[in-house]
Formats: C-alpha cells, sequence, structure tokens
C-alpha cells in the first residue's frame, strides 16, 4: 500500500493499491493512434430511466433562482429506490452500497472535473478507498466489476464515442503512456507512447499526468500534460494528439510546478492552474502565445458557452465577497456571477462544466458551510447559467455532513445534463461510510 499526497487548496491524500498488480492486464498491446477506429456509439439516452423513468409528471418544473429551503435529515435510502427530493421534487437515487458489494471502506464519485458517465449513460465510474476503480450499471445500480487495469490516480476519462471504452494512465503518469480499456471485453492496448520522445527533450523526465484533475478536450482527441521527474518536480508541459499520435507542443517549466494542468473542451488551450505565484494561464496549444486569466484557481472546471467557447468557471475566495466567476479563454473577458460570502457566512464548492452536449451551463455543489445562518447555496447542487446574472436551478441538497476530503460532494453532470452524480455520507458523522447518490432530470428541465 502506497500513498500519494495531491498538494492543492488543500491535501489530498489518495490511499489504495498504487503500482503494478500481477494479472491486471490481461491483454497489453499496442496500436497505432493514426489507426484507431472508435464507433461513434449508441447516442446517449436523454431521459430519466431506471428508478426515474417513470417519476415525473408532464408538467414538471425544476425549482429557479436562489432559493433557501430547510435541511431535512433524513433516513439512508436503500439502493436503487427512487426517493423525492424533499425540498425541490427531484428523483434522487442511493446508486451504490459498499458494504453490499463487499467493498472495503467508501464507493465515492472521484472529482467533480471527471465525467463519471460513459457516453450513453449507461455506466458509472467510481473510485474505492482500496485505489480501485469500480464500473456500476447506471440504471440498475449494480456493481458489475473491479476495472481491470486503472488503480489509484490512474486518470480515467470516458471515450466521448465509444460507450465501452476509456482511457487511463500509468498510476501517477509513471511511465509516459496512455491506455485504452474496453471495459466489455477487458482488453487494454496503448494509444500513445510519449517516453522517448518526451526523454529527448527532458532526459530525466519520468512522468506525464495532469495531477488527477485534468481533462482531454471534449472529443478525447488533445491532451496537456504536466511531465515530472522521479522526485515529482515538474520539467514541463506538453500537449498531444491521441487521433494521430502527435506531440503538438512543448514548454519548459524551469522548476516552477502548477498544481494541475487541463486541456480546454474545444482542444485549443493548455490550462495550467498554480496556487500562488503565476495564478492560471491558458496557452494556446502549441505554446506560442498565453493568456493570464485568473489569480487562482480553486475548484474550477473548463466548460462550453452557448456560443460553444471555452469558459473557465472558479470561486475567488480572495475577492471581498467570494464571487463565483468565469473567464472566456480567448477574449479573457471575466464575468461575477453571483457571490458566496453572504451575511456574514462562506461555503466551499466544486464546479462541474461536463455537460458538452448541452453547453451554456455547469453543476455546482457546495460543502463545509460555516456561519450564524443557512443561505441559499449551502450544502447543495444547483445548475448554474454561465451567463451575467445567470438562471440557476435548484437540484438537490446534497445530505452531507463534511467531515473531511473524503466527504466533498464533489458532484459530476453527464454529457447531457440529465444526471448528475455526487458522494454523500448521508447526514452521518462519518468520513469514509460513503457511497454515491443520482439525481436524474427530463431532457427539457433546463433550456
Amino acid at each position: 500500500m502506497n500513498a500519494v499526497v495531491k498538494l492543492g487548496c488543500r491535501i489530498r491524500i489518495r490511499i489504495g493499491i498504487q503500482w503494478a498488480v500481477a494479472g491486471w492486464l490481461l491483454t497489453l498491446g499496442t496500436v497505432s493512434a493514426a489507426n484507431e477506429a472508435e464507433a461513434l456509439g449508441t447516442g446517449s439516452n436523454q431521459e430519466p430511466d431506471g428508478a426515474c423513468a417513470s417519476f415525473y409528471a408532464d408538467d414538471f418544473a425544476l425549482v429557479k433562482g436562489k432559493v433557501t429551503k430547510p435541511f431535512q435529515p433524513s433516513a439512508k435510502p436503500a439502493r436503487g429506490t427512487a426517493v423525492r427530493e424533499s425540498a425541490f421534487g427531484t428523483c434522487t437515487v442511493r446508486s451504490t452500497d459498499h458494504r453490499a458489494d463487499g467493498i472495503n471502506g467508501f464507493t465515492r464519485n472521484d472529482y467533480s472535473r471527471r465525467q463519471a458517465f460513459n457516453t450513453d449513460n449507461t455506466r458509472q465510474l467510481v473510485y474505492a478507498l482500496d485505489g480501485h476503480w469500480h464500473l456500476y450499471d447506471a440504471k440498475t445500480y449494480q456493481h458489475i466489476k473491479v476495472l481491470n487495469g486503472p488503480a489509484g490516480d490512474a486518470e480515467p476519462q470516458w471515450s466521448a464515442k465509444s460507450p465501452s471504452q476509456l482511457f487511463y494512465l500509468p498510476t501517477n503518469g509513471r511511465g509516459m503512456k496512455v491506455y485504452k480499456l474496453d471495459v466489455t471485453t477487458n482488453q487494454t492496448v496503448t494509444v500513445g507512447d510519449l517516453a522517448s520522445r518526451l526523454k529527448a527533450r527532458w532526459p530525466a523526465a519520468q512522468g506525464a499526468w495532469t495531477r488527477s484533475e485534468g481533462s482531454p478536450s471534449a472529443d478525447g482527441r488533445f491532451w496537456c500534460f504536466l511531465v515530472d521527474d522521479a522526485n515529482f518536480e515538474g520539467l514541463g508541459l506538453v500537449t498531444w494528439d491521441k487521433n494521430t499520435d502527435t506531440i503538438t507542443g512543448m514548454m519548459d517549466l524551469h522548476g516552477d510546478r502548477p498544481d494541475h494542468v487541463s486541456m480546454s473542451p474545444t482542444g485549443r488551450y493548455c490550462v495550467a492552474s498554480w496556487y500562488g505565484g503565476p495564478g492560471v494561464i491558458a496557452y494556446k496549444r502549441d505554446f506560442s502565445s498565453s493568456k493570464t486569466i485568473a489569480r487562482i484557481g480553486e475548484h474550477s472546471d473548463i466548460g462550453l458557452d452557448a456560443n460553444g467557447e471555452d469558459q473557465f468557471v472558479s470561486v475567488d475566495y480572495g475577492s471581498d465577497r467570494g464571487a463565483v466567476f468565469m473567464v472566456n479563454l480567448r477574449t479573457g473577458a471575466r464575468v461575477n456571477l453571483f457571490p458566496t460570502y453572504l451575511d456574514g457566512t462562506a461555503t466551499a464548492l466544486h464546479i462541474s462544466a461536463k455537460s458538452f452536449r448541452k453547453p451554456g451551463w455547469f453543476v455546482m455543489s457546495t460543502y463545509a458551510e460555516y456561519g450564524d445562518s443557512q443561505q441559499w447555496l449551502h450544502r447543495k447542487i444547483s445548475v448554474v447559467q454561465m451567463a451575467a446574472n445567470p438562471k440557476i436551478y435548484n437540484i438537490a441538497h446534497t445530505h452531507v455532513k463534511s467531515n473531511g476530503y473524503w466527504t466533498e460532494p464533489m458532484a459530476s453532470v453527464n454529457r447531457d445534463l440529465t444526471k448528475i452524480v455526487w458522494t454523500s455520507n448521508w447526514d452521518l458523522d462519518t468520513d469514509t461510510d460513503v457511497d454515491t447518490y443520482m439525481v436524474q432530470i427530463p431532457s427539457t428541465s433546463i433550456p
């Protein structure tokens, strides 16, 4: 067992089986990314399914606006049973039960920036305390299997085209490869081996990853990686075209290592986030130019606005009102959306902006509020418009009793903005008795 410590706005400790496990890769081969052909898939299921299939009346409408309704603790629901969310009337389902599935510790949503659902919304990705990644049926909520290959900080990313395929890295990027796993056949192939090319630029290079918080472009083609040496010291940044297996840009860091990096959804920008120092910088894919877009990028994500442009969304805890804001990566224009410091209160939050098939929105999940009064955004999942004076839709209370990193809700949205999954201890004072919960909404609920 190894512990990997990740430094950001707070220390993240991921405990698990981090390195090679004999027999995990049943089939490991190498293919040329240029020759890789991915099926378009079966398309997305855009309407509530499973326990929520017949839940909503035809005239259902989400509760809109900055609405404050009291928290109402309740008994933890059984897995797979549709529950009407007491404050906002949405269909909520407990989607995992780690104890029933014999999983030691928790089964939780890994991160708000990671898409939990595959491209047709039939499979859900779940992370467990032991470092394994698990596959669940997103309609029946049943555990399917432990994934064969990814372990610890492997950064799994669902294919944008094929519902049975996901891409992942060696743990912590060590080895500088990108794998593709077919979750149906358990076959793994190497789609990118960057080691020799990165070592030609940086002889000490040992790892290429995003530090577990980044994503490829929305179509899965372009990736941005942080290149590390054996001591996790940053050497440089690199962008890579998966479709042609070509490096599209390189840049030296000179020891100034960002907290994490990510490709923007359009694939035009590599965004590097420092917590202090340079701030958040958007580099053109070939690193020919750059633009500083924020002082800091805490719990941010990058989404597409209604015009299909990259928008960086984050919270500025250093401002006098703790504003949630967005910045257009092309123009650098910043828009403050709303304050989070309200009547002497504050709250932490995460952003998920991965609803690429319904651009112009992001999901916000909040936790660890403090102060003398409950405010509209506290302990809640909301859908927020990427616009000045945004429309806000209330989705659900999280039922999170904040008790450390593993209990942060970290809500993640699917590509269609019809399924949202989050982590919760469901009002219990525990840090590891944690499961994932899912809310489904009709495709017409949000314009």
